[in-house]
This record gives structure tokens, C-alpha cells and sequence, in this order.
């Protein structure tokens, strides 16, 4: 069935009622009566600016229907991750008001978890009849293409890091991050190839950094609002950290400095740079009591041994970085007016940021305006940056790149709904459905096998076709469907890479997992805003503060 209706209160109740208590995956299978689903999605596909993910969840949910006829798929276009979080939380209590499969973030299922409805996929997964491998319509022979060896390690663990044992959520698409960059200035200021190497460790990314730095006639181009509403495209001078006193303020150039590194989340910064460099910041549950205290939580901070040493180092490294003027954050940029979209502005219309890491899904703010971008695996790091440098890059440093993205909970509805909804599930995430959904999303297929379908391997045909150059950014913007095409194709090659790097990780769960985060955020920017003579002494308070403030 196709999408019926867009889910917008969050106390809607919905009639995803049994039509029959005849399970999907019984010997009845193929019968004339129908078990209905309803799954919660956040499909986004606006009327007046299509994306295709209506398209795609249409097509696929058919082709279910066409193998099982006495399954009905209701999706639903229910808004955004906190959209669907809310209505769920709003109806936890009433299982009538819920839907069979609902997408989230993994650490959401725990507020589900204390309320009882949510579904144990184990014994679905496992079963010898309909589960992971075998075809619930051929008497549970083998099925290639859903195998559960074939799903990524970590995105399959991710749901089942709760404190009560067995799988909770499933995985169904995800992102990462990468490192993209202005090559037409990093080439005009290093020489083509001679800088890539270094961008590929963090050590080799500060060096370029202040190397760029010495060039204090730099000019860039910048796409700017003007009055009556449009934008130009203005050369400007680029003014570092230690000339902001310089930057005009006639208009003629972007009011922020430049900074050679942007990273866009503060957090993920923080969280990515203690996953690669070993140092800790939240567990799960290590006394294996079918609980999750804080202490066990949250590592940075024991109030009986005080911060973990390291954490202090490495906060001391990235803020030392920030006062150096090498790196900045979106969240650092807040105040300048430009919020979430500070570091976005900085690497795109202003060019004031020339290399910027942020979500892989979001290949297309490499391709806007005057520049032509390329995209690499985020830098690697290791534990040895916190010894004093130069020093040789340990080659077996750690990268990582954090993964994020669409969980699926099920909610526990009855026999034949619950075994309706585990099969669609194995369906929706088989070897070519996984990659079409990947491929549509900009995402990692959660399998393997994914990789070496025709059509994602058709969608990284065009890696190495680098656009040509223009001549005159001022009066001709870069082709940017062309770049666009290039580094969407060099992302999807880049999740390959992971995947079979095993380099992407996840943050265990539990119920302090969203404050933590939060907390983290407001601890990196306290100190990168500190500019008094005593780090250490702050560094321990803000992290203390940080503690304090989980719940």
C-alpha cells in the first residue's frame, strides 16, 4: 500500500489494528486474509520539491506486497526524528496508539524500554523458519540476500547496547562524516598534489592549517545578499584570526575571520576525537546487572577520582587549536548570527573556511558557488598527540568516523503484526533494497553486499571526474551539478571504505546518552570562550559542571 497520510499531532491515534490473527509467517502465508502494519517514517518529500523518497518507499513496499499478499504496509510521513519521538512518547502508554515499526535514534528506545511495548527482535532474527537468511516463503531455505553476516558489525550492536539484554532497534540507513575542501585554493596555495598526504591525519591537517595561515594576501570570492533580494559574487581578502581587527565593515567582506578547519558539530568533535585517541567518555552496562548507573555511564568524570587525566589533555589540544585560530565550530560561529549553518556559510558563500568537516550525507554543500570541492575519509589520529610534536605519524593511528543515522524500533502488537513487520524489515533491508535506500538517502547501506550492486557501483562511476575549473567565479558559477555528481560519487566510495574498514563507531546507550552529549556541548564551548590565565582550573570545572548537569 502506499503512503496514506502525513502524521502531525503527536496524539493522533492510529488504527493499525490486526484484520487477522493469522501470522505472516505461519504455514497459512499466501491465505485471502490480510495482516495490516503501519510503520512511522520520516520520509521527507514536499509536493512542490520532490526528493524521490515517496517514490522509493512506493516501489519497494509493492514489491513486498507482490511476495506477500497477505501483508498490507501503511508508511506514513511523520515528520522528523524528534516528530516521531514525541508522538511515540505521547502514546508509550497505549499500544492501540502506536505503530508496528517506528524510525529513531537508538538512545530514544530507552525512554520506550521502561514502558514495556517495545519488541525483542532476537527470536525473529534467529528463527530457523523467517529469520536473517531464511525464506519465510519456501520453508526457510536459504536467502542470500538477507543473511545476518552480511550486516555492518556496529550498526547492528548499536541496538543492543540497553541495559536489559537482547536487540531493541534495528538498523535501516546511515550517515557519517568526511572531510571536504576547496581545492582550487588549497591548489593554488600548496600546488596540486602536493598537500593531499597531509590531509589525510590530523597532525598533516594543523600543518596545512598554518602553513595557510602565512598567507596574508590571500583573495577568495564570496556569494553575498544585496538589496533588492539576490546574490553576488564579490573577491575578497581573507583575514585570519590575528588580522580580525582589519576586517572591514563597509560590507565588502564576510564579518567573521577565516579559519582554515571548520567542524561543524562541537560535539561530534569532541566524542570522534576521544573514540580515535582512546580516551574515555561513556559505557554501558559493565556490571552486567541489567542496569545503567551513571557512573557506568558517563567516564570522563569519576567524583571520586575527579577528570580523567586524558579527557584534560585532549580538551587543552583542541582548545589550543581554537585560540590559534585553526580550527572553529559551528557553535563557535552562533554569535556572528549564523547558527547551525555557521561552518556551512564559512566553507560555501563565503569561502572564509577551506577545509570542513561535516556530515557525508550532505555532499552538496561541497558543490555550491565559486569553487570546486573534493571530499576525503575524515583525518586519522592517535593517542600520541598528546606527546609533544614533531614526531613521526604512528602508522596505525585510529580513523573513525562517527555513525548516525535511522533506527528502526517494533512495537509489540500481536503474533501476526509482529511477524509482518519483521518480515517487511528483512525486506526493506535485503542486499538491493538496502542499497537503493542508501543510494536515494545519500547513506550507508547497513549491508555489506550493498556495495557491489550495480547501482551503487553505477553511482561511484563518476569519482573521478573532476570538473573543469572556470574561468571568472565573479560572473560564472561552478557547474554545480557536475560537482555535485563527483563528490556524491566519492561519499558512496567513501562509506565503502568504512565499511570495509569496519572505521565507523557508536557511542553506547543508555538513558544519560542525549544529556551527555548536551553536556559536552556546552562544557567545549565554555572553554574555548575561556581567556583567563588558569586553563587547567577551568578545564575541571567545566568538566565537573558537565557531570553535574547529566541526568
Amino acid at each position: 500500500m502506499k503512503l496514506k497520510s502525513k502524521l502531525l499531532m503527536p496524539a493522533l491515534v492510529l488504527g493499525a489494528l490486526t484484520i487477522s490473527s493469522i501470522s505472516a509467517c505461519s504455514s497459512e502465508i499466501g491465505s485471502d486474509e490480510k495482516t495490516k502494519i503501519v510503520f512511522w517514517t520520516n520520509i521527507y518529500d514536499p509536493e512542490d520539491e520532490p526528493t524521490g523518497e515517496v517514490e522509493m518507499m512506493d516501489k519497494i513496499v509493492a514489491a513486498f506486497e507482490d511476495e506477500y499478499p497477505n501483508i498490507d504496509v501503511e508508511y506514513k510521513q511523520s515528520g522528523k526524528y524528534a516528530n516521531i519521538h514525541a508522538t511515540i512518547q505521547s502514546n508509550i502508554k497505549n499500544i492501540d496508539n502506536l505503530p508496528n515499526m517506528a524510525v529513531c535514534y537508538p538512545d530514544y528506545v530507552v525512554n520506550y524500554l521502561e514502558n514495556g511495548n517495545v519488541l525483542k527482535m532476537d527470536s525473529f532474527m534467529n528463527s530457523t523458519e523467517y529469520g536473517f537468511g531464511h525464506d519465510a516463503n519456501n520453508k526457510g531455505a536459504s536467502e542470500a540476500d538477507t543473511v545476518a553476516s552480511d550486516v555492518n558489525e556496529a550498526f547492528l550492536k548499536e541496538g543492543q547496547q540497553y541495559a536489559i539484554e537482547g536487540t531493541y532497534s534495528l538498523p535501516w540507513y546511515k550517515n557519517s562524516e568526511a572531510l571536504f575542501y576547496n581545492s582550487d585554493v588549497l591548489d593554488e596555495v600548496f600546488g596540486p598534489g602536493k598537500y593531499e598526504d597531509k590531509l589525510t591525519n590530523w597532525e598533516g591537517l594543523i600543518s596545512l592549517a598554518r602553513e595557510l595561515m602565512q598567507k596574508t594576501d590571500l583573495k577568495t570570492y564570496w556569494s553575498h545578499e544585496v538589496k533588492p533580494k539576490n546574490y553576488v559574487i564579490d573577491e575578497h581578502k581573507v583575514y585570519w584570526k590575528s588580522m580580525k581587527d582589519q576586517i572591514p565593515t563597509d560590507g565588502s567582506a564576510p564579518s567573521n575571520y577565516a579559519t582554515p578547519i571548520s567542524y561543524d558539530s562541537i560535539d561530534n568533535l569532541f566524542i570522534t576525537f576521544a573514540e580515535m585517541m582512546d580516551v574515555p567518555y561513556t559505557g554501558g552496562d559493565a556490571n552486567k546487572d541489567g542496569k545503567i548507573t551513571k557512573s557506568e555511564a558517563i567516564l570522563f568524570y569519576n567524583p571520586n577520582t575527579g577528570a580523567n587525566a586524558k579527557t584534560v589533555q585532549m580538551i587543552k589540544m583542541l582548545k589550543g587549536w581554537y585560540d590559534e585560530g585553526l580550527i572553529t565550530t559551528s557553535e563557535m560561529l552562533d554569535t556572528a548570527g549564523n547558527g547551525d549553518y555557521g561552518c556551512w556559510n564559512e566553507y560555501t558563500y563565503n569561502q572564509n573556511s577551506f577545509m570542513y568537516i561535516n556530515g557525508s550525507k550532505n555532499a552538496w554543500y561541497g558543490s555550491y558557488n565559486t569553487f570546486r570541492g573534493k571530499v576525503l575519509p575524515t583525518p586519522v589520529i592517535d593517542e600520541g598527540m598528546l606527546e609533544s610534536t614533531p614526531r613521526v605519524i604512528n602508522p596505525n593511528a585510529n580513523s573513525k568516523a562517527m555513525s548516525q543515522g535511522a533506527n528502526i524500533v517494533f512495537f509489540d502488537k500481536g503474533d501476526a503484526q509482529n511477524e509482518a513487520a519483521w518480515l517487511f524489515y528483512k525486506f526493506l533491508t535485503n542486499t538491493e533494497n538496502s542499497s537503493t535506500v542508501g543510494l536515494q538517502m545519500t547513506s550507508m547501506p547497513v549491508r555489506s553486499s550493498s556495495y557491489d550492486t550495480e547501482a551503487f557501483k553505477a553511482a561511484t562511476a563518476a569519482k573521478n571526474d573532476f570538473p573543469e575549473k572556470i574561468s571568472d567565479p565573479t560572473t560564472n558559477k561552478t557547474n554545480q551539478a557536475e560537482n555535485y555528481e563527483y563528490l556524491q560519487a566519492n561519499v558512496y566510495d567513501i562509506y565503502k571504505q568504512y565499511d570495509a574498514n569496519e572505521q565507523t563507531f557508536v557511542a553506547p546507550v543508555s538513558q544519560f546518552s542525549s544529556s551527555a552529549r548536551s553536556a559536552i556541548e556546552s562544557m567545549m564551548i565554555n572553554v574555548f570562550k575561556y581567556e583567563g590565565n588558569d586553563l587547567d582550573g577551568y578545564i575541571n570545572e567545566q568538566i565537573i559542571a558537565a557531570y553535574n548537569q547529566i541526568a
